[in-house]
């Protein structure tokens, strides 16, 4: 499983010596404890008795780490060779100071066991015991799961979301692991972290699934928050007290950091709540429907009352075509009820109310227009305004009684009848 290319295939080349002469003071410097850069490997075989060219040396180091004999640790984290910024800096021989030099030794393959063996456990993934694919492997796996991650933090932060806090904790194990592209860090992280990868592993699960596009899961979720915030909304203003206890368990899910596991329990509870929403829209239907028939009724009692009068042929035109404008206003209302939602059954009932006010002020305005005979003739009726409070005294206007209205009727009629000696038209509003 050493990935790395032997030293052998080295031995035809004219810098074979100087190759193992490379590796050797790499060793030496080990067994110090001593770090060395490319810089001072130039540096080195720069001074006699080597007396090499600083372009050879770093040729040389080059070939070596293609041949996986060496690697490159900066700021204490291995480079991989296709870095393109690295590449350029070696080519050119810059911050060659800042480019340490480390011996590419071959990882146990007890280590690649265990790794491969935690893979498997946490994530039913089946990798190959080779040192280099493995790490290759590892690091496509663990990139990929972060940058589902990333997205999800995106879309949904930066505040509160389900799984937010877990996801930022795997999110951070996932970070250990790809932060280095040496093989060994690589692998001691995986192995470091097994506890929390393989109990977060489910948790991976159950938040992927929870927010990949046209989930399930995420409608039922969204379905259960818009019926809260429609409970919340309007439970001061009608009896929603059948919802109360579907309500409540909805919300005990809805705030947990975790309700992946819960989410058929949420699905039951949409549905129930859906289906009493239902009920109370059809009793809500059956009421704005009564309502509008009565609205509707009145204004035709209106319009036929004021049909009686003695107007011209052309304002009882305009009030049998006011008619028909409103009946087919109500009637849009009618066949609309049955898709509308709840607040906007309360809308077409609050509009039906409008629209008796405004028909009742359009007769008033007709059948006070001026007649063709009353514009030929000079003398102009006199017109008299009164309020129909007006004419109850105040000892009257508490009615408990049959009695009670009868002697407002009386009362209303004998003032009205005075009013009348002194002028033409009474205007009662």
């Amino acid at each position: 499983n050493d990935n790395r290319l032997s030293m052998d295939a080295f031995e035809q080349e004219a810098n074979y010596t100087a190759y193992k002469e490379i590796l050797d003071k790499l060793k030496e410097g080990k067994k110090l404890h001593r770090r060395t850069s490319v810089k001072q490997l130039i540096d080195m075989f720069a001074k006699a008795p080597y007396g090499w060219k600083e372009l050879d040396v770093r040729g040389m180091i080059g070939n070596l780490l293609k041949a996986n004999q060496l690697k490159i640790s900066i700021h204490d984290n291995v480079v991989a060779l296709n870095d393109q910024n690295f590449k350029y800096k070696f080519s050119k021989g810059e911050s060659l100071d800042t480019m340490v030099v480390l011996i590419q030794e071959k990882i146990d393959d007890q280590i690649l066991y265990e790794v491969k063996k935690i893979m498997k456990d946490a994530f039913d993934e089946t990798y190959p015991i080779q040192e280099e694919q493995l790490k290759n492997d590892v690091l496509e796996f663990f990139n990929g799961k972060k940058k589902i991650l990333e997205d999800i933090q995106t879309k949904y932060g930066p505040g509160s979301f389900a799984g937010k806090s877990a996801l930022a904790e795997i999110y951070s194990t996932f970070e250990k692991i790809t932060k280095s592209n040496d093989n060994a860090v690589i692998f001691n992280s995986v192995i470091s972290n097994k506890d929390a990868l393989i109990e977060n592993a489910p948790i991976l699960e159950q938040i992927t699934s929870f927010y990949q596009t046209n989930s399930a899961q995420m409608k039922n979720f969204q379905d259960a928050k818009e019926i809260v915030n429609w409970y919340t909304k309007n439970q001061m203003f009608e009896d929603l007290s059948g919802l109360d206890d579907v309500i409540e368990n909805m919300i005990k899910i809805l705030d947990l950091d975790l309700p992946f596991a819960k989410m058929n329990e949420l699905g039951t509870l949409v549905f129930q709540a859906k289906a009493i929403q239902d009920k109370i829209k059809d009793e809500k239907i059956k009421v704005i429907t009564n309502a509008l028939n009565k609205n509707l009724q009145a204004i035709e009692h209106e319009i036929n009352q004021a049909l009686l009068l003695n107007l011209d042929e052309s304002d009882k035109a305009d009030l049998s075509t006011k008619f028909e404008e409103v009946k087919d206003k109500f009637n849009q209302w009618f066949n609309h009820l049955s898709l509308a939602s709840q607040n906007e059954l309360d809308s077409t009932k609050n509009a039906s109310d409008r629209e008796v006010d405004g028909v009742k002020r359009y007769i008033s305005e007709v059948i006070t227009r001026p007649s063709e005979d009353a514009l030929n003739d000079e003398a102009k009726p006199t017109v008299k305004r009164v309020k129909i409070g007006q004419l109850i005294s105040v000892a009257n206007k508490r009615i408990k009684s049959k009695d009670d209205v009868k002697k407002v009727l009386f009362e209303i009629e004998k003032n009205l009848i005075e009013l009348l000696i002194d002028t033409d038209e009474i205007d009662v509003e």
